[in-house]
């Protein structure tokens, strides 16, 4: 099975233009190419990280010994591949049904006002972490086997080398972009024509529309290694 989320740049995701739509962040009038975002984001110190990735030495292909060999690799590839993109599913299908499930109950709790914000800051916050967490583990199980398939594909392992030193680099900026959501939603949440003018549950519908948005954002950037050991396995790099 083919996964796929939205094409993206770094302002052009479906959570920046949900925002914007919702007037609680400016769109940008033109996003930045994909080198001028990164530039946006990293000093010269996360530079020379970055340069000393791209500059290593990948490690040498090893051919395989016999054609049974290379047959039982090529198995072993395929069923690593299929287990990875099942594993996608789950946790996107499971993330998407926690949100959906924790915003009822928040909707549902008795205590939730027009004006009391908290349990709705606690569902937010609680979701965010369980996401972070899921697709963290969900890269790393791509990262783990983009090593494992750099025995033929050596550019594997610098994608991985990478994607590591990446997630590393961009954590702490990524961390403090996405702890404004509850910020944002509760300047949402206060306006008066959310609270008085709109239907009940539009709020929950429009945090849930907001959470899901977050949480492909934050699942493109193990599909985007998925999609190059599928590339790999598929001859196509």
């Amino acid at each position: 099975m083919q996964l796929e989320l939205p094409r993206t740049g770094l302002n052009g995701s479906a959570l920046v233009e949900l925002l914007a739509q919702l007037a609680l962040a400016d769109r940008p009038a033109a996003p930045p190419s994909f080198v001028e975002g990164l530039a946006r984001w990293l000093g010269w110190k996360e530079a020379i990280a970055l340069s000393a990735v791209l500059q290593a030495t990948p490690p040498a292909a090893r051919r395989s010994a016999s054609p049974a060999t290379a047959d039982a690799a090529a198995l072993a590839a395929t069923a690593a591949l299929t287990q990875l993109d099942a594993e996608f599913t789950r946790v996107r299908t499971a993330q998407a049904l926690a949100i959906d499930r924790a915003l009822a109950q928040a909707d549902a709790r008795p205590g939730t006002g027009d004006h009391d914000f908290l349990p709705w800051r606690r569902c937010c916050f609680g979701l965010q972490q369980a996401m972070e967490a899921a697709a963290g583990a969900l890269r790393a199980q791509a990262r783990a086997e983009l090593h494992r398939r750099a025995a033929t594909h050596p550019e594997l392992a610098t994608l991985a080398a990478l994607d590591a030193t990446l997630a590393a680099l961009l954590a702490p900026r990524e961390q403090a972009q996405l702890a404004l959501m509850p910020v944002l939603l509760e300047k949402h949440f206060m306006r008066p024509q959310t609270r008085q003018d709109r239907a009940p549950g539009a709020f929950r519908d429009d945090m849930r529309r907001l959470l899901h948005a977050e949480l492909e954002l934050r699942l493109q950037p193990a599909l985007g290694l998925l999609e190059a050991l599928r590339a790999t396995h598929t001859g196509l790099a």
